[in-house]
């Protein structure tokens, strides 16, 4: 769905050689309607792992002002072991670019240094190879902790999801 000009967006994708293949108003969300975009969203990383099971995926948030060069960079240091999805969501009034980006994966500790690049050049990663919570970027530290002594005191939620945690002395 594109409610800022379809013109915009593709005068934006032409000088890479993107085609804006199809686009739908606000109008046809509304009336609650089965659209394109309720069968697309993150099934090229589903095609992809189902092909080739060394795929997996990283959830991306770019920023809107800095999305080709954050693209350009993140391609040139990981080149074919890293493919683009790009999608736009608006929040807070403003339209951001989105990645269910594809990542052909090594090690563990290659996927972690990617995501450290990320965050490192502006790219907001969701981990979404992790169970614990404090290995997800989303973490934020002590206030989470005494939120947890405060409702849990006996530890009885979620049992082995804080690392922080288990691995207290």
């Amino acid at each position: 769905m594109l409610t800022v000009g379809q013109e915009e967006v593709q005068r934006l994708v032409n000088p890479y050689g993107g085609i804006l293949h199809w686009s739908s108003g606000p109008e046809e969300y509304l009336n609650g309607a089965l659209l394109l975009s309720d069968f697309s969203w993150n099934h090229t990383t589903l095609w992809a792992m189902r092909a080739d099971k060394r795929w997996t995926y990283l959830q991306d948030q770019f920023d809107p002002d800095r999305v080709f060069e954050q693209l350009k960079l993140r391609k040139a240091r990981y080149g074919a072991d890293l493919l683009e999805h790009i999608e736009f969501m608006k929040f807070q009034g403003r339209m951001y670019p989105q990645g269910l980006s594809l990542v052909r994966f090594h090690s563990k500790e290659q996927l972690w240094e990617l995501m450290a690049y990320c965050e490192e050049i502006g790219i907001w990663n969701a981990n979404p190879h992790t169970h614990f919570l404090d290995e997800d970027v989303r973490w934020n530290g002590q206030p989470l902790l005494d939120a947890k002594a405060e409702w849990d005191p006996a530890s009885l939620l979620n049992p082995g999801h804080l690392k922080r945690l288990s691995e207290a002395p």
